[in-house]
């Protein structure tokens, strides 16, 4: 029936009628606008800063107003008060020239609070407030003319916000201040104290009172510039006809953007809340433009997932016949698939349409995907992923839009390092080197480890990460975990020590995916390899000296299997990446980022990946089995950086095969020399006052005669010219995840270490000196994360500015709270208040 009146609807006559109907009307209706700049200024109050306030008001604030005002042009200043005080920073304790100096010239809107709300009174009455203000407790003020506010002389729209429990400024006197010098305020009291709350009552309050000092002004509410939306026949033709058969599911919302009710009906009648199918329709539509199909709705992500959505506008584009109305076929389309699938198998639909399912079995394709190739081409392609990204890191600086800019990482940097190796290489043993324990199991047998061993270990901190010049400070520093023999800070790390690889392991042999998946959540890979020979590919004992073998086989093997494990998971699912981009890049995308995590990466770093490695992601569905593996060889290196640790090079034919080794230039990653074992006599001597010993040293100064560590230990420094390394390695491993430092102080001057005073409070000596305290964050970490590290570790109180130094100790700056770290921002210093009695209720009731 539908289909009959709607072809009977666009006949000869009803369209000659359309024809007469639409030359009476309007052809041309904004639809199209151009948002014009707007400022709004936000003038703080005694015991603030502009960051403080801004902080203080929320992202909400000025998302909400700009949404009330359907302006997302809006340009918010939070400006510093030019008067320094005992008690912070102020607008009315100084000359008033040098307060109104400090500002812009002009602002559309402006809001102040205490202080900062006398500030916008004087700005409104020397005409620099051209829409509106909203002010916020604003203290009695007698000689308010001298400002140049007379009696009544603002007719500027005017909010007054008082809080019932204003124990600093009392509400009428707010108002009475504010009703001196204007007729048109408004007052808008809160029962809150002595503040500016941004709760959802108290924005829709802002918002509503700026929306109709706005219309007041005979400006347009949006304050928007028009642009013509043009209309055609067809589309009035088309209107009718809708309107004819869907009735109140139909809904014309401008010229040319149609609104459709979708069913409920069959498997989507268990939808809580409606679907809307809007059409925007181009001005050359039908004949050459197609229509551009949005699905909106108030059910959130998990009633209605953005999966859903593209499958339906898939449908409705798909409908599309040019020259023909395709509204209505969009429609029934859109109606088909939720009646005849619902909203939790049209996701599916899109894959199903060719019969594909999302899981694949291990198959003979699985095997050719992990033979398209060999050894030698996995190696040309981790050394030029390990290329690339060096050469990435070292333009870095110079490039607008660097690496870790699109990575998306920050904050505070809780490292890790994951041990890996075949059985029996001395994983363990270096475990207990680096942790100063003897807790994880050590023999000569294989699958020794079965849970993996996670504890606490030290690595160095690179000297060129300190300020310079830190020789200075050094006597003066007390460390809770001291310094090496070169004079480089120890700083934690988390350690994982998993069970050995073998070969096979990516298809679950030995102990197989279960260690694998133990690494997912670690920042960089310390790979144990036995540079003695003594061992073979299962950990076994050799029953004949090998001499000089090779170690690159030993050393590729394992990364192979760490590589083909990853290409394994990705390439089980990678066919639904492939049939999903058939329909929707956008999708499918979205899909192959989900196939990277579960190894615990942002997906800034698969987008990142396949820059790097050359790829198309919009040629998805031409992609061959080389082009996942060099994804993968990319990703690995960006995700898990490895060093290889040459253990047991105390053993007798080791030298040889190491020093061959480090002269191979084509391996893909750096490697260190060290002996596990003889550290970790070296850490037991010292445990038992046996020896004194620093980390890293190669002199030892005897306290007992005969100790077990002292023969074997000054063989190999004197074999190698060198310490034990396995501090080297570990520390290695962990600068090549590539972590920034900023060392956090109290004083700019002293430099003394932010948390002496909270370590003396809870009566512990570590940390105590300049530069003591040392943070180690993410690379686009800000200042804001230093704040909240600071926090989590006993500073107290809300932010309210931050100084900075250079490396060098000689530029002193202000930095912002949401600046990013870099190497002008070595040294930082942030200060913080405390709640004054008058704050304490507020602050106890909002999570602002």
């Amino acid at each position: 029936i539908s289909v009959f009146m709607f072809l009977t609807f666009v006949t000869r006559q009803q369209k000659r009628r359309a024809e007469e109907l639409w030359k009476k009307k309007k052809k041309v209706k904004s639809q199209n606008t151009l948002e014009e700049k707007m400022k709004v200024m936000i003038l703080h109050g005694s015991r603030q800063t502009g960051e403080m306030i801004r902080w203080r008001l929320g992202d909400d604030f000025e998302r909400k107003i700009k949404k009330a005002l359907d302006n997302n042009n809006l340009k918010f200043d939070y400006p510093d008060a030019p008067h320094q005080t005992k008690n912070g920073l102020s607008w009315t304790s100084g000359d008033l020239s040098v307060s109104l100096a400090s500002v812009a010239q002009e602002t559309d809107i402006v809001v102040g609070f205490s202080s900062g709300a006398s500030m916008a009174l004087a700005l409104a009455g020397a005409g620099r407030v051209k829409r509106a203000a909203i002010i916020a407790s604003p203290p009695s003020r007698p000689g308010l003319e001298d400002w140049g506010v007379n009696a009544k002389t603002i007719s500027l729209p005017i909010l007054v916000v008082v809080g019932a429990k204003d124990e600093l400024i009392k509400p009428n006197e707010s108002i009475n201040t504010v009703r001196a010098v204007s007729s048109e305020a408004q007052v808008y009291q809160h029962p809150k104290g002595h503040c500016l709350p941004v709760r959802a009552s108290d924005l829709q309050a802002y918002t509503r009172f700026l929306s109709k000092a706005l219309e007041d002004k005979s400006i347009s509410r949006t304050n928007k510039i028009k642009q013509i939306e043009i209309t055609t026949p067809e589309i009035e033709d088309e209107a009718e006809a809708l309107e004819a058969i869907f009735s109140e599911d139909f809904l014309r919302r401008s010229m040319n953007i149609f609104q459709v009710t979708l069913t409920r009906e069959g498997k989507s009648k268990s939808l809580s809340l409606p679907l809307f199918l809007i059409a925007h329709l181009p001005p050359n539509y039908p004949n050459e433009g197609r229509p551009h199909y949005t699905i909106e709705t108030r059910m959130n992500g998990l009633e209605f997932p953005h999966a859903a959505s593209v499958a339906l506008r898939s449908a409705a584009d798909q409908a599309f016949v040019c020259g023909e109305p395709a509204v209505y076929s969009a429609v029934l389309a859109c109606n088909d698939l939720l009646r005849d699938q619902g909203i939790s198998e049209v996701r599916e639909s899109i894959v199903e349409e060719e019969g594909i399912t999302e899981q694949i079995e291990q198959s003979d394709d699985m095997s050719q995907i992990q033979a398209a190739v060999t050894q030698l081409e996995l190696e040309a392609l981790w050394r030029a992923a390990r290329s690339k990204l060096d050469e990435e890191i070292m333009h870095e600086s110079n490039s607008s839009t660097n690496l870790h800019k699109q990575l998306k990482t920050r904050g505070y940097w809780k490292l890790s390092v994951g041990i890996v190796g075949k059985p029996s290489v001395g994983k363990s043993t270096l475990f207990n080197a680096v942790t100063r324990s003897t807790g994880a199991k050590t023999a000569a047998y294989p699958f020794t480890t079965i849970d993996p061993n996670i504890r606490e270990a030290l690595y160095a901190m690179p000297v060129e990460c300190e300020p310079i010049p830190i020789e200075d400070h050094l006597k003066k520093q007390t460390l809770a975990f001291g310094r090496d023999a070169h004079g480089r800070r120890l700083m934690p790390v988390l350690l994982k020590d998993v069970a050995g690889l073998v070969p096979g392991a990516y298809r679950g042999l030995g102990k197989g995916n279960r260690f694998l998946n133990d690494l997912c959540d670690t920042d960089a890979l310390l790979h144990v390899v036995d540079a003695s020979g003594e061992t073979d590919e299962n950990g076994e004992q050799r029953s004949a000296d090998i001499g000089s073998q090779n170690l690159r086989d030993e050393v590729i093997w394992v990364r192979e299997e760490l590589h083909r494990w990853i290409v394994g998971n990705v390439a089980a699912k990678f066919n639904s990446v492939v049939r999903l981009a058939k329909h929707s890049i956008e999708l499918a995308q979205e899909r192959l980022r989900s196939l990277f995590g579960g190894y615990h990466c942002s997906p800034g770093l698969i987008d990142r990946a396949l820059v790097l490695a050359g790829l198309d992601k919009m040629a998805i569905v031409s992609w061959t089995a080389m082009d996942l593996h060099r994804l993968v060889a990319f990703f690995l290196e960006m995700r898990f950086p490895t060093v290889i640790a040459l253990n047991k090079c105390d053993r007798p034919g080791a030298r040889e095969r190491v020093l061959e080794f480090l002269q191979d230039k084509s391996r893909y990653c750096p490697a260190v020399p060290c002996s596990a074992s003889i550290d970790a006599l070296l850490v037991r001597d010292r445990t038992q006052q046996k020896i004194q010993y620093l980390d890293a040293a190669t002199e030892i100064i005897e306290l007992e005669t005969n100790a077990p560590s002292i023969k074997p230990a000054r063989n190999y420094f004197t074999q190698w010219k060198q310490s034990a390394g396995t501090l080297d390695a570990l520390s290695l491993a962990v600068s090549r995840a590539r972590p920034r430092y900023v060392f956090v102080v109290s004083d700019l001057d002293t430099l003394e270490g932010a948390l002496a005073k909270r370590y003396h409070e809870i009566g512990q000596s570590k940390n105590i000196g300049p530069l003591a305290d040392c943070i180690p964050l993410h690379p686009n970490a800000s200042v804001n994360d230093v704040f909240h590290a600071l926090k989590s570790l006993g500073l107290g109180g809300d932010f309210v500015r931050a100084e900075a130094l250079d490396r060098t100790l000689s530029l002193r700056r202000v930095v912002k709270r949401h600046e990013r770290i870099d190497e002008n921002t070595c040294v930082i210093r942030i200060a913080t208040n405390k709640k004054s009695h008058w704050q304490s209720s507020y602050h106890s009731s909002t999570t602002t």
